[in-house]
C-alpha cells in the first residue's frame, strides 16, 4: 500500500506471475511491472466483511460470470462487493503506519501480544 498527498491509501495487487494488476482499459490484467504506475494502483473501500476496489479513474471493479475482472462504472453495485479469503498461505505480513507488525518471542510466550515497528 502507498499513501498519496491527500492521505488516500492506494493498493497494488501482485499476481502469482509477479506482475501487478493494471486497469488501463475495461479489463483488469496482470501485466504491470512497476506498482507505482497510476493504472496499477487501486483504492480499497472496506464494507464490513466485504471490500470494493476502485481504479485510479474512479470506476469500480467487478467479476463477470466467467471470472474475468472488469471495470463497471462509478456507482457501487452488489457485483462490485468482493470477499477476501486468505487460503493456503503460511505467512501473513501486516504493515501499519508505524512499520511492520510482528511478534517478539518473549512477549508471545507471556502475553501473546504483537508489536509494531518490527524490522524483520
Amino acid at each position: 500500500d502507498k499513501a498519496d498527498m491527500s492521505g488516500n491509501v492506494k493498493w497494488a495487487i501482485r499476481a502469482n506471475n509477479k506482475k501487478y494488476w493494471s486497469a488501463a482499459g475495461v479489463n483488469i490484467v496482470c501485466n504491470c511491472d512497476n506498482y507505482s504506475q497510476p493504472d496499477c494502483q487501486f483504492e480499497a473501500e472496506w464494507l464490513g466483511n466485504q471490500i470494493a476496489l476502485k481504479t485510479n479513474k474512479g470506476t469500480y471493479i467487478s467479476v463477470k460470470a466467467n471470472g474475468q475482472l472488469v471495470t463497471t462504472g462509478v456507482e457501487l453495485k452488489d457485483e462490485c462487493k468482493l470477499e477476501i479469503n486468505l487460503l493456503n498461505r503460511p505467512v501473513l505480513v501486516l504493515r501499519c503506519e508505524h512499520g511492520f507488525v510482528g511478534a517478539k518471542p518473549e512477549m508471545v510466550k507471556s502475553t501473546g501480544a504483537l508489536v509494531c515497528n518490527k524490522s524483520n
